[in-house]
């Protein structure tokens, strides 16, 4: 069966590619590669069951508009096709089969749709007031003093704040790309195999991708604005390496350094567990609703065509 991998700039892909797991730096990955991309991607999986038949494989919660296009469009190119499974996550993976591209089209569509406007969002913040922190003798309010005292990041000054009170749960991210250069070892979701090899890599290439963009955003606002943000967080974080989703609430401190001797923008992100923080409690807020009319318009829609990556050659 030939089977191929469409990311998230439309662009396809061997599923067995090494230059693929190379561009993720992931070569040599010891979990199910696949489910991972499909899981936290956002990446579609296209099987060739037969000359007839194919099946399109996606995370109805998670999947990239652009992904989903290519494929579609990938499809749609295919006359003789006229069996199409739609395998997707529903109490595990689940497969339907569909006799047209426009049934199958419309499934897709409602699966989407019902994903996305039945759950809650994966991850809820609450800016606070920075003052809060003042006059208070805990491991952020010192942590703000000193960043107020000198915004020169010093890691030997603030040694027994990051390793001692704050117990590791601290990251250093670099540069408007947002390099990961340090990351403490508190963090439960994150498993010792993927902290050896996170250093260099930008923030949002975290184990849960979507969390990564997430904190992204939060990280970029501190670097546009120069100034501290505080946060409280309760965040739903998968665990590719554990097959779990652990929920995680903490208060996250952002501060804006400059390290280096050349005074790189940096950002110093610390947090503490808080259990008492709670966003889960209110109705879930509803989603847009996705339409998917056709593979053409939501390629017009995304500006992107399918393309072939380097190592999508056909064979396995």
């Amino acid at each position: 069966m030939k089977k191929i991998v469409l990311d998230d700039s439309g662009r396809a892909w061997d599923a067995g590619s090494q230059a693929l797991r190379a561009t993720l730096h992931c070569p040599c990955p010891d979990f199910d590669f696949l489910e991972y991309a499909v899981d936290n991607l956002g990446f579609v999986v296209v099987t060739t069951l037969s000359p007839t038949a194919t099946r399109i494989r996606f995370r109805p919660k998670t999947v990239s508009h652009v992904s989903l296009g290519a494929a579609l469009l990938a499809l749609a190119k295919r006359h003789d096709v006229d069996r199409i499974v739609v395998s997707h996550e529903r109490k595990g993976c689940r497969d339907e089969l569909f006799g047209s591209l426009k049934q199958a089209v419309a499934r897709i569509e409602e699966l989407i749709s019902s994903a996305r406007n039945s759950v809650a969002p994966a991850f809820v913040n609450a800016e606070r007031d920075l003052r809060t922190l003042m006059g208070a003798d805990n491991a952020l309010s010192l942590l703000l003093l000193s960043w107020i005292e000198n915004d020169i990041y010093d890691p030997s000054a603030l040694a027994e704040l990051l390793h001692g009170r704050l117990h590791d749960r601290y990251m250093i991210v670099e540069g408007q790309r947002l390099t990961m250069a340090e990351i403490g070892h508190g963090f439960p979701s994150y498993d010792r195999y993927w902290r050896e090899h996170a250093l260099g890599l930008t923030i949002d290439n975290q184990p849960d991708y979507a969390y990564g963009r997430w904190t992204g955003e939060l990280f970029k606002s501190v670097l546009e604005k120069w100034r501290p943000r505080l946060d409280d967080i309760d965040a739903l974080i998968r665990r590719p390496c554990y097959g779990d989703t652990i929920r995680v609430r903490y208060r996250c401190l952002l501060l804006p350094y400059r390290s280096g001797p050349s005074g790189l923008p940096s950002v110093l992100s610390a947090s503490v567990i808080d259990e008492s923080i709670d966003f889960r409690s209110d109705k879930p807020r509803p989603a847009a609703p996705i339409r998917l009319k056709s593979a053409s318009a939501l390629l017009n829609q995304t500006g992107r065509s399918i393309r072939s990556g380097p190592g999508f050659s056909g064979t396995n």
